[in-house]
């Protein structure tokens, strides 16, 4: 958070643009040959709206801030007003007994007394850390009036300090549930409609006034959003969607090396689409042991027909190629799962394939025998023509065999200034 607000954010406008990236590195020497800012701006800039939020890039720290910042607000009615609140006076002057004389400024732990009794919850060292290492502008051990004033003009989103409420969580997915047949469907029409596996709190609440879901919508997505990264995956939003495609993936990968390739081999006519017969066909003679009906409802998102039947464009399988959940995420979903989904609906019916999955899943390590890894070499329409070698041209053994020229003493001037004062070896 400071070096947001020192270097990526000094106007306090709480947005960041690729313009004001590339201001930061023009002046950052040491990082500007070493960072591929394109490349860094598309990681941040996930929903390619052309800026971010400081929540984007430290949403731990901000969830902080922002619980702070309303719960100033809610008791004395500012971050700033705290200021001028008596405790915080008799603080000031209390701290001027000792080598700090500074009145417009508070120490910190002078300032984490006054919030001590306002009532703010200082016992936890995590988020008593990242609020005073975030407020504390020069990394000197005090807080001023301005900082508080700078997080009274900070308007966080309304998820980054809400609470999970599950209520709110379920009757979002009765209504989702109402409308659509299976959550994956739902998350690919609905919520993640460019196939990014990732949804903002944006998609979210677009998808949440399509549903008209009038309950906490911030709540919801606590309760979703259970490490707090300020992204919702598949993997959060319904679990066993996850585990239908990362299986589907996987079978993809194992048999054909990637799905466009599984595209192409079972697309015989060359129509462009496959229809459920002949992935049918292909799940049942390549053993895949999913559900075939339930794949192909949920990749059909447009229901298109052709013939009189429907099909599925490579438009809306080849996202599968690029879409992946990392065994990390996956273990760390499995330590942080909500325990109400255990306790009421138990073992998810695909819990004994996770296993399994994660071992299908390929490591960067293997390779696919008898698989093309890269298209053959093109020919240069444009070649070169060859290099003509003159007679007088030296060749690189005739370089290296030439000897050394020596090398020029020095000037006459040179020589005897050094031996006039006394550094003859010099010459040698």
């Amino acid at each position: 958070i400071r070096a947001w607000r020192r270097a990526l954010d000094p106007n306090a406008t709480f947005r960041l643009t690729l313009t004001q990236l590339r201001k930061f590195f023009h002046f950052e020497a040491g990082l500007r040959d070493r960072v591929d800012q394109a490349a860094l701006w598309r990681s941040l800039d996930k929903d390619g709206l052309g800026e971010i939020g400081m929540e984007e890039i430290a949403p731990q720290h901000c969830s902080v801030l922002a619980t702070f910042r309303q719960f100033m607000h809610e008791r004395v009615g500012t971050c700033s007003a705290v200021w001028d609140h008596a405790i915080a006076l008799d603080a000031c002057v209390g701290q001027r007994e000792g080598l700090w004389k500074s009145t417009r400024k508070l120490l910190l732990q002078p300032f984490l007394r006054v919030l001590r009794e306002l009532g703010w919850p200082t016992n936890h060292a995590e988020a008593r850390s990242a609020l005073l290492a975030s407020l504390d502008f020069f990394g000197c051990g005090f807080v001023s009036r301005s900082d508080l004033e700078w997080l009274d003009s900070w308007e966080p989103p309304k998820w980054i300090y809400s609470e999970p409420d599950l209520e709110a969580l379920e009757e979002l997915q009765a209504l989702v549930s109402k409308k659509y047949s299976h959550p994956l469907l739902a998350w690919r029409s609905l919520f993640d409609r460019d196939d990014s596996n990732s949804v903002s709190w944006l998609e979210f609440c677009g998808a949440c006034e399509k549903l008209r879901f009038k309950g906490n919508v911030g709540g919801a997505w606590r309760a979703l959003d259970t490490d707090l990264s300020g992204r919702i995956s598949l993997l959060e939003f319904d679990e066993d969607s996850a585990l239908i495609l990362m299986s589907f993936k996987a079978w993809c990968m194992k048999h054909f090396g990637s799905v466009e390739l599984m595209f192409r081999h079972l697309d015989r006519d060359e129509s462009g689409t496959l229809s459920f017969p002949e992935i049918r066909r292909a799940c049942r003679r390549l053993k895949w042991n999913g559900d075939v009906h339930l794949l192909f409802n949920c990749l059909d998102t447009d229901g298109a027909r052709a013939g009189g039947r429907r099909n599925i464009s490579h438009q809306e399988i080849f996202f599968l190629d690029s879409w992946e959940v990392k065994e990390e995420e996956m273990r760390a979903h499995e330590e942080t799962k909500i325990d109400h989904k255990k306790g009421e609906k138990g073992d998810s019916p695909t819990s004994p394939q996770r296993e399994e999955i994660l071992q299908l899943i390929p490591s960067k390590s293997e390779k696919y025998v008898g698989m093309p890894l890269m298209p053959p070499p093109k020919v240069d329409p444009y070649p070169l023509p060859p290099l003509k070698v003159s007679k007088s041209t030296p060749t690189l053994t005739e370089k290296q065999s030439r000897p050394k020229p020596k090398a020029k003493p020095p000037c006459k001037f040179l020589q005897r200034l050094l031996k006039e004062s006394g550094a003859e070896g010099l010459l040698r």
